[in-house]
């Protein structure tokens, strides 16, 4: 609803939008107070709702490994799951987990002496899940987030050609 404050006209903002709610319980969160903004009436009436960005829908957390673990063999399309050194979960505005992502020491004891320095700090990715429904981007902005967090000097990643993969990482 509009108000007029100052000779300007601002509507009291949604800042993620109703229609991202699926269940009653996140309507009524949505409508907490601290989802709320003043927006001018022009630009509110212009922005494209389901254009929001996915840091305004997402945040990065560290997770339990063995969490970590259980909910890779349940979601990911391997349904195994890996030796777990760090794990990050990705969680939406409801604090729904939406994804999971483990790094583990290298597989291949060779791999660090090979192509690195022996004294390189050096992990895997090993695991990524994101939920079918998030929005593009959202695996290229959990893995940059996940990297961020993590004190190492590098972090290998293999595909899995025998499943179709070719090193890309792919949304729905």
């Amino acid at each position: 609803f509009p108000v007029t404050i100052t000779g300007s006209v601002w509507d009291i903002d949604h800042i993620i939008p109703y229609s991202y709610a699926k269940t009653e319980d996140e309507v009524y969160k949505l409508s907490h107070y601290t989802n709320l903004q003043p927006l001018d009436i022009n630009k509110n009436r212009n922005i494209k709702k389901d254009k929001i960005s996915v840091k305004e829908l997402y945040r990065v957390e560290p997770i339990d490994n063995l969490y970590a673990i259980d909910i890779i063999k349940k979601e990911h399309y391997l349904h195994r799951g890996c030796p777990a050194k760090v794990s990050f979960g990705l969680f939406d505005c409801f604090n729904n987990l939406k994804g999971v992502i483990i790094y583990s020491n290298p597989i291949s004891p060779s791999l660090k002496g090979s192509i690195f320095k022996d004294d390189l700090s050096l992990l895997e990715l090993s695991r990524v899940w994101v939920d079918d429904d998030a929005p593009k981007n959202t695996e290229s902005y959990f893995i940059s987030n996940t990297i961020k967090k993590l004190d190492v000097d590098a972090i290998v990643s293999f595909s899995d050609p025998k499943q179709g993969n070719v090193g890309i990482v792919t949304g729905k």
